[in-house]
């Protein structure tokens, strides 16, 4: 005799304060394990594959740096290797190879990941075209843009309740 009746229905109420949807399945146990081959083999091995030959180029250009001195190549391996964090927090790796004990919450951790990788690559965009000699104007306007940026991140990361306060607040009197 089966633990529950057949065709039971089950009743979940699931609530979260972050922005991402929550997706539940429930699943039998060789539907389960079927799934954990067939996401291993079609996702897991090529991003690991991928992420090793990022990190494999990050390495590269730090040891150019560490030959060469040239902030250039220090910019291009840190973004790439923020990049390469960003992609390992998304997949959950992070979560549980890295910080597993951790009490963070779920929705930062890849935000500012995102938001280092994109800073790094704009200064070594910066610095590989050459931009304050070479276009002065688009320049002082990348930097703008990375300073708003900044202000918002901070915002998000310190106080993020504040910023869905201002916003619905804002909503609210356009009515």
């Amino acid at each position: 005799m089966a633990p529950y009746p057949a065709g039971a229905v089950i009743l979940l109420r699931m609530t979260t304060p972050f922005e991402r949807p929550a997706v539940l399945e429930l699943r039998t146990e060789p539907a389960f394990r079927r799934l954990n081959r067939e996401t291993m083999h079609d996702e897991a091995l090529p991003l690991a594959f991928l992420n090793g030959i990022a990190v494999a180029m990050g390495l590269f250009n730090l040891m150019l740096f560490g030959m060469l001195r040239r902030k250039l190549y220090l910019l291009y391996a840190i973004a790439i290797l923020a990049l390469v964090l960003y992609q390992v927090i998304e997949t959950g790796a992070a979560w549980t190879m890295l910080w597993p004990h951790l009490a963070l919450r779920d929705d930062w951790p890849p935000y500012a990941s995102w938001v280092l990788y994109f800073a790094l690559i704009v200064a070594f965009t910066r610095e590989f075209l050459e931009l304050p000699r070479v276009a002065p104007l688009a320049d002082k306007i990348l930097i703008g843009v990375l300073a708003v940026l900044a202000i918002e991140s901070a915002l998000y990361l310190l106080a993020p309740d504040l910023l869905v306060t201002l916003a619905s607040s804002t909503s609210r009197t356009r009515r």
